[in-house]
């Protein structure tokens, strides 16, 4: 092992990868009331592998590779969600006709509304128009104290995402406690939005979970009157879009903490399609969308993943690459 001085031992791109290595231990050392920094003491007792050169350039190699795959997905995702924009921003003012087409200026009506032109067979409707529900939870007696092992699923504001219900950092009640809170509990094709914080407009569709679940105060829970996974998808689709989230802002400028009442949400105006056959139209294309859209994120985590245990593994030691070294075709720069 050598420590941190390059003095031409290293090969440089070898050499980054070794101090990037480093990155979560240098976090955690940084000091200074201004702009943080690490002192170069600690710099110069960093640990690193000094291999042959020809070793270190084929583990650069390695890791390069895997960094230039891990940018085109990054750029993939980038487009797979311009694409995805566009496309509803059109499916929610247009919607798809009964061939499943866009509907166009030249082939079909359209009528003046709150939001703009939209198709002569919809409507714009104020929210409480549409819904059973608009309401959230609370928190239960004794705040995280109270959360158990297991039980009925509880559901916070970081679990809500435009992608949909996240359950890595999930809490749970007691049944006894989800019995003193029914009001708020929560149903498949539920829409969740969240009202406060930092996060405030996110949503999603409530997807089929096994068992109970239930809401705190910082999570609207909106159920309509023909609740289906077609309508309650368009409506978070909706409140994702510019259309919502337009509203939110509005509604939420001036004030000195982030939040939206149940009044305000009630009041959203959304566009409306007539016909039930044409939600699960529309459905169906931006569920397309989304689910290709999570296919290349999930690749991306693996691929991330992929390159800390490679770095890990080839920076220690732990796994050598001198079988690759008379391979000279057999790594790409």
């Amino acid at each position: 092992m050598s420590r941190a001085s390059h003095a031409g031992r290293f090969d440089d791109s070898y050499f980054f990868y070794a101090l990037k290595h480093w990155e979560p231990y240098l976090k955690g050392q940084t000091s200074g009331s201004g702009i943080p920094h690490v002192d170069k003491e600690i710099l110069g007792n960093l640990a690193i592998i000094e291999f042959d050169v020809r070793e270190q350039s084929t583990i650069a190699k390695i890791l390069s590779a895997v960094d230039r795959v891990i940018e085109q997905t990054e750029a993939l995702i980038a487009k797979q969600q311009r694409i995805k924009t566009g496309l509803v921003q059109n499916l929610l003012t247009r919607g798809l006709d009964q061939g499943g087409n866009l509907r166009s200026d030249r082939a079909h009506e359209f009528k003046d509304s709150p939001l703009g032109r939209i198709p002569v067979e919809w409507s714009a409707v104020k929210l409480h128009q549409i819904t059973s529900r608009v309401g959230s939870g609370v928190t239960p007696i004794g705040g995280e104290s109270a959360y158990s092992a297991d039980g009925v699923l509880f559901i916070r504001s970081q679990n809500v995402h435009f992608d949909g219900l996240r359950l890595n950092d999930v809490a749970y009640i007691p049944e006894q406690i989800h019995l003193s809170m029914l009001r708020s509990e929560v149903f498949e094709n539920d829409v969740l939005l969240n009202i406060t914080g930092a996060s405030i407009g996110r949503c999603c569709r409530m997807p089929s979970v096994n068992g109970y679940a239930n809401v705190n105060q910082h999570v609207c829970t909106i159920r309509l009157l023909d609740s289906t996974e077609a309508t309650a998808g368009f409506l978070a689709a909706v409140l994702e879009s510019h259309i919502g989230q337009h509203q939110i802002l509005q509604l939420n400028a001036g004030g000195n903490r982030e939040g939206l009442n149940y009044q305000q949400v009630r009041s959203f105006v959304l566009p409306w399609p007539g016909d039930d056959l044409e939600f699960v139209r529309i459905y169906s294309w931006i569920r397309r969308m989304t689910d290709g859209l999570q296919a290349s994120q999930a690749s991306l985590r693996k691929l991330r993943l992929l390159k800390t245990g490679l770095m890990q593994d080839l920076l220690t030691g732990k796994r050598r690459v001198t079988s690759l070294l008379g391979q000279r075709d057999g790594i790409t720069t």
